[in-house]
């Protein structure tokens, strides 16, 4: 009888810790997953942001008419290069992008 409660009570305690790794396993299938998506987002986003090009974003969020304006702005800026401004000098980026590891 002693060896049946001994039997019962390790089979419970077992039920328990295998629970407790599902709900684990879980949570860090989740995280990987969580962070798979982050690091497809990141590389995406693989680029530097030009000054103007942030000014005008924030701008297009508040202002009406400036998303048309944006949308010109990116169209010439997909035309030319993005690595000299208009005299020549050398385009100075708003956030340089740092997770290019």
């Amino acid at each position: 009888d002693k060896l049946s409660g001994e039997k019962k009570a390790a089979a419970a305690d077992r039920a328990s810790q295998h629970e407790e790794f599902l709900q684990l396993s879980t949570d860090y299938a989740e995280s990987v997953d969580a962070l798979e998506r982050a690091i497809q987002t990141l590389k995406a986003q693989n680029y530097d942001r030009s000054q103007a090009e942030a000014l005008l974003q924030s701008m297009a969020r508040s202002s009406p008419g400036m998303p048309r304006v944006l949308a010109a702005f990116l169209q010439a800026q997909a035309g030319a290069s993005r690595s000299l401004r208009g005299d020549g000098a050398p385009a100075v980026a708003a956030y340089e992008f740092q997770s290019g590891g």
